[in-house]
């Protein structure tokens, strides 16, 4: 949204570009950013927030390449001084300018990254972490009956992040759930019903373990067959030079040899 100069006056007057850098990434659905101030103003790390408006110079437009003033946004952890006061939550997020390490070129960039929403099932055999490329992720489990339609679900969800940080820290977590649905008692009574039943995909689930475990064909191998076996193999074994000598071989690729 374009506005007029006024507001960005505005800003100028009563917070300076410092109070509000912020410095990057996050994961949800909206935006998130880091506050250098984060204690005291509730904005700790990777906090997530939701874009309100995105202000521009007059006569300053996106199609130009031009970057906006600053991106207003609505941290609702946020409590530092208000910025409007009939909306305590919303920080302006203006440029901020990072030179190379030898004063050469300077980049200019808005510290705001777009957080995105994945589907549980497509986050399986990914991990989120301080060593990973994903650093945090913020987890909606869903209602009970959808763990009962699809079980180990929880579980899976759970087994994602590497850490939950520490006692008295929990910040530094790389897992974080939202909403009401994610209880002990849910956690406890994964595989059972209110009534205390087992669920319908369990017993089915356990019913193909128990055929699965019941024609395990189990293959009997003397030790001299299997010492003859791993001889056979070792003699077969191609080595590296040899691979590469075939590649190199081109030979074989000319038409002048092949037998129609």
């Amino acid at each position: 949204m374009v506005q007029n100069q006024t507001e960005l006056c505005h800003f100028c007057q009563h917070h300076s570009c410092s109070d509000y850098c912020l410095r990057i990434p996050s994961n949800g659905s909206e935006m998130g950013a880091s506050k250098k101030r984060k204690c005291r103003m509730g904005c700790g790390e990777e906090t997530v927030g939701t874009v309100k408006e995105i202000v521009f110079n007059k006569d300053e437009i996106p199609l130009d390449r031009t970057l906006p003033q600053y991106v207003i946004v609505d941290f609702p952890d946020y409590c530092g001084p208000p910025w409007v006061e009939n909306k305590p939550t919303w920080v302006p997020i203006p440029q901020i300018e990072i030179s190379c390490s030898n004063f050469f070129s300077i980049i200019c960039f808005i510290p705001l990254s777009l957080a995105y929403a994945k589907t549980g099932h497509t986050f399986q055999g990914q991990s989120a972490g301080p060593d990973h490329a994903i650093k945090c992720i913020i987890i909606q489990p869903g209602l009970c009956s959808m763990e009962k339609l699809c079980p180990g679900l929880l579980y899976m969800f759970i087994c994602r992040g590497s850490t939950i940080g520490k006692q008295g820290n929990r910040v530094t977590s790389s897992i974080f759930f939202i909403g009401d649905e994610l209880t002990k008692e849910r956690i406890k009574n994964l595989t059972k019903t209110k009534s205390g039943e087992i669920c319908h995909k369990i017993k089915h689930r356990t019913k193909w373990i128990k055929y699965l475990k019941k024609n395990i064909l189990h293959v009997d191998i003397s030790q001299h067959n299997k010492k003859d076996l791993i001889r056979w193999a070792t003699k077969t074994t191609v080595s590296k030079n040899t691979i590469k000598k075939i590649i190199q071989d081109d030979t074989w690729r000319m038409c002048d040899n092949i037998n129609y």
